[in-house]
């Protein structure tokens, strides 16, 4: 932080102060972005770098000479570590980078000969010198991939893999021989309440189609995340029309800080981070009981959710006959909801409006009985109450990064309207949740989808059910089938002559009896 001058303040009530004001630092801009260079033979050029500061309370400061500058592929350019001048060596392509403080932008150099061919590519695990991978030896003819490929950004931050099987072709519907990855050369701004967490990309040609999708991945720096922005809530978008549009089904790895996609065309990407302010959601207003005695507890609950970019907190305030009595501050981070809960006991009879931030209900405390009266017994509906069922996985063998479908049965089985959260847990990990509001007697299917590239049995756990699926790094072959136990056959033939011989010996000895009498 950098300290400002002093500023009077003023609390609201006639006092004044002095205070200090420290200017926040929010990101560092460095430029030129992306530029492109043609080196002569015989010359060795130079070119200077600046790195801007960014403040949330202050005006932007110039900080080249703070910053700490470095070149990721010195034989093509070096640079002053100090004052950010490049020095231009050779034909190719640098990452050059800025950090101050603990933040850090990059860009990329790309210089080219003056008289060279720069189609050069590679293919099955990198790109080559300007981002171009080959494909041709990796599949037939009619654009089937025999051997998994991988096309890669010439800094490495970007990835294409390509599994083996997958049917490649290009705009006139025939194979597709090469893809290219490169730093895009046409400035873009993010939509409003978003922010670039990576450098936009031209992935090409354009028109290409893969069956089924292939797996796009971006290795982001998690310096350049915004504050407060949880890395989960990290999104790939693309460029349609000159508009940024999200991917769903985004998967986060902050531990190799890196975020995959499954994508089916070519165009620009890149990375960003939802920055708009924590923003709340009130829902699913319950009074229980609504109906009680004098001194007897009512409990009034709601829902909440941070449906915002950040996370934030927020005053949760309990009034009953526009009478302020309670309030609970919830911290939130973004898309996460949790149910507050009130108890009040109220001890004058009528009827009672309540008000929890604009959401309403009420409830009727009856007068008490009288002594020597025999008092009405109020049955109330038993609360909202939940089991989970007929869990499944669909399937439990796959490769890696294709979908496997979980579901189960949610069921109310209170007496009650109520809504409960399903929480997803893989390796007992939370990987998703969804809330559901039933009433009572009333279930309803939930599922969810996702990919895992780990190989080998994950346990899955949806609130306590629990199943596993397995991840394969090829297909799996099919299960031997065991042999049928062998069933011999009846000889009736010989089971018959047994019988005849039997006949006749009882009756040559029936003959012989009656001789002899």
């Amino acid at each position: 932080m950098l300290s400002g001058t002093p500023a009077l303040a003023d609390d609201g009530f006639g006092i004044d102060g002095s205070v200090t004001v420290n200017a926040v630092l929010d990101h560092i801009t460095v430029t030129p972005v992306n530029p492109s260079i043609t080196l002569v033979s015989g010359d060795t050029p130079t070119l200077q770098f600046t790195a801007t500061a960014n403040y949330s309370n202050a005006p932007t400061a110039i900080v080249t000479s703070s910053a700490n500058w470095t070149s990721l592929n010195p034989s093509v350019a070096t640079i002053d570590m100090n004052t950010g001048l490049a020095t231009i060596l050779t034909a190719g392509s640098t990452n050059i980078s800025a950090t101050f403080g603990v933040k850090m932008d990059d860009t990329t150099l790309t210089v080219s000969a003056e008289t060279s061919d720069t189609t050069s590519g590679g293919g099955g695990g990198g790109g080559g010198a300007t981002g171009v991978t080959s494909l041709a030896e990796y599949m037939t003819g009619d654009g089937r991939v025999i051997t998994s490929a991988t096309a890669e950004s010439i800094d490495g931050k970007v990835k294409l893999d390509i599994p083996r099987g997958t049917i490649v072709k290009n705009r006139n519907g025939q194979r597709l021989y090469s893809i290219s990855i490169k730093p895009s050369s046409t400035p873009s701004t993010p939509p409003d309440d978003y922010k670039f967490v990576c450098l936009t990309y031209d992935i090409g040609p354009s028109g290409a189609t893969f069956n089924p999708p292939i797996h796009l991945t971006f290795k982001y720096n998690y310096l350049q995340v915004p504050a407060g922005v949880a890395e989960e809530s990290l999104v790939i978008a693309t460029l349609q029309d000159g508009k940024w549009i999200e991917f769903e089904g985004c998967v986060v790895d902050k531990i190799n800080n890196t975020i995959t996609v499954p994508i089916s065309h070519f165009t620009t990407f890149t990375v960003m981070a939802h920055t708009a302010a924590a923003s709340f959601e009130i829902t699913g207003i319950t009074v229980n009981p609504d109906e009680v005695y004098p001194y007897e507890i009512v409990t009034v609950s709601v829902t909440i959710t941070n449906t915002g970019g950040l996370a934030g907190s927020y005053n949760v305030i309990l009034k009953i006959n526009d009478l302020e009595l309670q309030t609970r501050r919830v911290t939130l981070g973004v898309g996460k909801s949790e149910i507050i809960s009130f108890k009040v006991t109220p001890n004058t009879a009528g009827e009672a409006t309540v008000d929890v931030n604009g959401l309403s209900g009420k409830f009727k405390v009856n007068k008490p009985v009288p002594k020597g009266r025999v008092a009405e017994v109020l049955v109330s509906p038993a609360p909202a109450s939940f089991i989970i069922s007929d869990l499944s996985i669909t399937p439990d063998e796959v490769m890696r990064f294709e979908k496997v479908t979980i579901a189960a049965l949610v069921s109310n089985t209170g007496g009650t309207k109520g809504s409960y959260t399903i929480i997803l847990k893989i390796d007992d990990k939370e990987e998703a949740r969804k809330r559901v509001i039933l009433d009572a007697g009333k279930n309803e299917k939930v599922s969810f989808s996702i990919t895992n590239d780990i190989t080998g049995s994950h346990i899955i756990d949806i609130n306590g059910n629990t199943g596993q699926f397995t991840v394969h790094l090829l297909t799996p072959l099919p299960k031997p089938v065991g042999a049928l136990p062998f069933q011999p056959s009846t000889n009736w033939w010989r089971f018959g002559g047994i019988i005849a011989g039997l006949v006749i010996i009882v009756g040559i000895l029936m003959f012989f009896f009656r001789r002899l009498a």
